[in-house]
């Protein structure tokens, strides 16, 4: 459809391709002969091409720090270059909120992970095998573990992960992951909040308020600068 209305080749990207199949979408893109890519985050993050001209946002991002990042590929020759970020009224807000509560850990599920680490912590270590849609947090916490001392991530694959015992598994240390991973969840809560700032700002500079939240200051502003500008 979106290559119909344009009249030129379209291409998409994600997590989900083989790897030979990205790394051609990439090369397509980066030499011009795809000019458009539907694409999600990851993308821009692997991109080093000084001409993209706009970059534009089909789902409300979930923070400030997020969204410059992905933005920062466009313009990078210093020509001018436009970002932006469809939003639907509360809709966006609701899928971005169903997703931080399906990746926000519960106290049943950290008790099974630590469980499984325990046991490999009788054994002097092991696999946890790990379901590919639920990866993310059992990895979370062993992130956390590792911070910690107690367990050294080996290898992370399609069958689970492989770990090493380095340290205690005590009541001790779970608590403490415990608050590290409470607190990880304030942090991303708060970071979506300052994105619906910025979303629902009428009246200030919305670049003003970006640079803010990364702690700079606004030094000069371009014309055109931003939306409310």
């Amino acid at each position: 459809f979106l290559a119909a209305e344009l009249g030129e080749p379209v291409a998409r990207y994600h997590a989900g391709l083989p790897q030979d199949e990205r790394k051609a979408v990439q090369d397509r893109f980066i030499t011009g002969v795809c000019r458009v890519i539907v694409a999600t985050s990851g993308f821009g993050k692997r991109i080093d091409k000084p001409d993209i001209r706009s970059v534009i946002h089909a789902l409300v991002p979930d923070s400030p720090e997020t969204y410059l990042e992905e933005v920062s590929c466009a313009g990078l020759d210093g020509l001018p270059s436009t970002c932006t970020m469809v939003v639907i009224p509360r809709q966006d807000r609701g899928v971005r909120e169903c997703l931080l509560k399906r990746e926000t850990i519960t106290s049943a599920h950290l008790d099974m992970i630590f469980g499984k680490v325990q046991t490999l912590g009788h054994e002097g270590g092991g696999a946890i095998r790990l379901e590919a849609e639920d990866a993310f947090l059992p990895l979370l916490v062993i992130s956390h573990l590792q911070d910690l001392g107690s367990v050294e991530l080996l290898e992370c694959g399609s069958e689970g992960v492989a770990l090493r015992v380095t340290g205690p598994l005590t009541e001790a240390v779970f608590s403490e992951a415990r608050r590290r991973l409470l607190e990880h969840e304030q942090k991303r809560r708060e970071r979506f909040k300052r994105m619906l700032t910025y979303v629902n700002r009428r009246n200030t500079c919305r670049r003003r308020y970006l640079l803010r939240c990364l702690g700079e200051p606004l030094r000069s502003r371009p014309e055109p600068c931003c939306s409310t500008c």
